[in-house]
């Protein structure tokens, strides 16, 4: 996740986003929904789009946490095929987690990902290992 600061020379030539900073990403993510709604325009970047049918008219279910498709009703959830699949942690976790880890370029252990998100340690453990794997796929490509 990166900021929307000002674009830079890399080297090179190649223009560069500057990392959002701790107060920016703090604000910007301070809930669910803000969270929620980042999550839609990364997975969906032109809109909603059903997987099955390719209908672009959706249901938002509150209740299940799903998008369900106007035409087909099959139903996707926003966090299938992510890192954050088959996790019960609320969004809000998963990006400050995500955060913590992308910006401490000494390595995060699960003990500090724990303090610093106020979670039990195998939680904090099992994020962890998630991101890194997510990090060593996106690296592989």
């Amino acid at each position: 996740m990166q900021g929307s600061g000002a674009k830079k020379h890399g080297k090179r030539g190649k223009k560069t986003v500057s990392p959002m900073g701790f107060v920016e990403f703090s604000e910007k993510y301070a809930t669910e929904e803000a969270c929620r709604e980042k999550l839609f325009a990364m997975r969906w970047p032109e809109g909603f789009k059903c997987p099955k049918c390719g209908c672009e008219e959706y249901h938002y279910l509150r209740t299940r946490g799903t998008y369900q498709c106007k035409a087909c009703k099959h139903q996707t959830s926003l966090i299938v095929g992510t890192v954050m699949e088959r996790s019960h942690l609320k969004l809000k976790i998963w990006f400050w987690a995500i955060y913590v880890v992308a910006t401490d370029k000494r390595g995060c252990s699960a003990v500090y990902l724990q303090k610093q998100l106020h979670i039990g340690y195998k939680s904090a453990w099992y994020l962890l290992h998630r991101i890194r794997e997510a990090m060593r796929h996106r690296d592989e490509k």
